[in-house]
């Protein structure tokens, strides 16, 4: 048995396999490929379209708009993120729910009392939050300012 291997391993290895083999008949076209330029020419307008939009909305969500900081008077101590981009249960819940649960909200608010705090001269007693449209979380920046602050235990705000 061993023997009838080693003859039929010989004569293998003297033949020359090619890798290639044929499955079907080329076919001929009928008519020459061209490619569908104005099918690339949507697709990439739509693939453009939602690249724009995605970074639109990143944009609006992780970044202050910096037109409006360059022309303030003061420095920018800080900013809160979009909170309901953040948390899509932001209306259910309450402010010192999210304030405690959602890490993001806790860290920028911890992040603006300390530069807050880090920028007064002199012992400050009015904070105020502004902002140049209506709806975009001056309360809620306020609430969580509030919160941070009484986190020092000092009563020197109002």
């Amino acid at each position: 048995m061993f023997l009838m291997r080693l003859k039929e391993t010989r004569l293998t290895n003297n033949l020359n396999l090619s890798t290639a083999t044929i499955t079907d008949v080329a076919k001929i076209p009928l008519a020459p490929f061209k490619p569908k330029k104005s099918l690339i020419l949507v697709l990439v307008i739509l693939l453009t379209l939602m690249v724009l939009v995605a970074h639109a909305l990143l944009h609006a969500v992780f970044f202050v708009n910096q037109d409006n900081v360059a022309n303030l008077p003061v420095p920018l101590l800080g900013s809160l993120p979009n909170l309901k981009a953040i948390d899509k249960k932001f209306q259910q819940r309450s402010p010192q729910q999210l304030f405690l649960n959602n890490r993001m909200i806790f860290e920028a608010a911890q992040s603006l009392r300390t530069a807050l705090q880090l920028s007064a001269k002199a012992q400050q007693q009015v904070i105020m939050v502004t902002s140049s449209t209506i709806g975009e979380g001056k309360s809620t920046s306020a609430i969580y300012l509030a919160m941070a602050l009484a986190q020092t235990q000092q009563n020197n705000y109002y």
